[in-house]
């Protein structure tokens, strides 16, 4: 409930554009890392449809994403 909370202040703190992020691999154990689902909830939200942790490690075309290379 408190990351809900936290997400929620983050979104509502952002004035002109708002640049989330999430490590895509596990340094220590070379494995990938799943985004926080709050992150899901968002980009299904802008999107109008579900999107998957999968799609969010994929090239996909919405105006709003961009994929930054490791």
């Amino acid at each position: 409930l408190e990351e809900r909370y936290l997400m929620r202040i983050a979104l509502a703190s952002a004035r002109c554009a708002l640049v989330l992020t999430y490590p895509r691999l596990d340094l220590d154990k070379g494995r990938p890392r799943m985004p926080s689902r709050f992150l899901g909830d968002l980009c299904s939200a802008l999107a109008g449809v579900t999107v998957s942790a999968g799609h969010l490690g994929q090239d996909w075309a919405a105006p709003w994403w961009e994929r930054v290379p490791l």
